[in-house]
C-alpha cells in the first residue's frame, strides 16, 4: 500500500510538473528545455488517445519493463530490459527507435527535445508534416507507429506487471535488470528504415535490413531476367 501511495504521488508530480511548464513563456535555456519537454509530452499523448480513445498514461506508462516513462528522459531513456508481453515490447521498439534517431541525426535528436508537423490526408489519417530525411521526421515516424502498434496491443495489458496496480507489488527494479536475458554473444546493432519510414533497431550478425524492412538472414539478391 505504502508503495503505491508513494508512486502515485511521484506520477502525480511528474504530470503537474509537465503540465506547470505549459504555462506562459519560457525565461531562461532550462525553462525553454522543460517547456519544449512539456508541449512534447503532450503532443505524443494526443496521439495515443487518437488511435485509443480509452488510453490512460497512468495505466499503461507505468508498466512492464520498457513502458516506465519517468525520469529525465521518459521517452528516449533506454528501458529496462527484455520485454514481458506484447504490450511491452511496443514500448521496447519506442525507446530502440528513439535509438536510432540519436545514432543518425546526433544525441539532441531526442524525443524530449524536438517537435513536429503534423497534417492529415483526405481521409483524415494522421501523417507526419516534416521532411523526410530530418530529424523531426525520424521522431514522428517513431511516435506514429507507437501508437498504432501500442493500441493494437492494448488487449495484452496485465495488471499483474502494472508498477501502481500489481496485487503482487510488481517493482521493475527488480524484475527488469538490463542484462536479464543477455547472451555472451556480441551484437552488431544497427538502424534500417528512416527517410518515411520509422526506425528499427536490429542485430546485423542475424538479421538483414532489406528495402527498410528487418528480416532473418540475408538480403535476396534478384536474379537477372526475374
Amino acid at each position: 500500500m505504502l508503495k503505491f501511495l508513494m508512486s502515485s504521488l511521484a506520477f502525480g508530480q511528474m504530470l503537474m510538473r509537465q503540465r506547470d511548464s505549459l504555462d506562459g513563456e519560457p525565461d531562461t535555456e532550462t525553462e525553454s528545455i522543460r517547456f519544449v519537454g512539456a508541449r512534447r509530452w503532450n503532443q505524443l499523448l494526443h496521439l495515443m488517445v487518437r488511435f485509443n480513445p480509452e488510453f490512460d498514461e497512468k495505466k499503461y506508462f507505468s508498466y512492464g519493463c520498457n513502458c516506465q516513462f519517468f525520469g529525465d528522459r521518459p521517452m528516449s531513456g533506454p528501458g529496462g530490459g527484455p520485454p514481458m508481453d506484447p504490450l511491452d515490447r511496443t514500448c521496447r521498439e519506442y525507446r530502440n527507435c528513439q535509438k536510432c534517431t540519436r545514432m543518425e541525426f546526433g544525441d539532441e535528436c531526442r524525443g524530449e527535445f524536438v517537435r513536429y508537423s503534423e497534417r492529415q490526408d483526405e481521409q483524415g489519417n494522421f501523417k507526419c508534416g516534416d521532411e523526410a530525411g530530418t530529424c523531426a521526421r525520424a521522431i514522428c515516424e517513431c511516435d506514429l507507429r507507437f501508437a498504432k502498434n501500442h493500441a493494437e496491443k492494448k488487449e495484452s495489458y496485465n495488471e499483474e506487471i502494472h508498477s501502481f496496480y500489481s496485487p503482487s507489488n510488481f517493482d521493475d527494479r527488480v524484475y527488469c535488470p538490463a542484462n536479464r536475458g543477455k547472451s555472451n554473444r556480441v551484437a552488431d546493432r544497427q538502424c534500417c528504415g528512416g527517410n518515411t519510414k520509422p526506425f528499427l533497431l536490429y542485430d546485423a550478425n542475424v538479421k538483414s535490413c532489406c528495402d527498410g524492412v528487418v528480416q532473418d538472414g540475408q538480403c535476396e539478391i534478384p536474379q537477372p531476367g526475374r
